[in-house]
């Protein structure tokens, strides 16, 4: 492996850890994600998925 492998490597797993942050942070604040059919005009989840 080579330094630029390695500099790949490290920023897809940041892009992957800042995807996941995003989501659970999305998820705790009831916002809508995806296919969510209980989703309110406000855009939160109404708990029916």
């Amino acid at each position: 492996m080579n330094i630029f492998d390695i500099v790949l490597l490290i920023l897809i797993a940041l892009a992957l850890a800042a995807a996941i942050r995003k989501v659970v942070k999305d998820h705790k604040n009831g916002s809508c994600c995806g296919n969510c059919s209980g989703c309110s005009q406000s855009g939160k989840c109404s708990g029916r998925k």
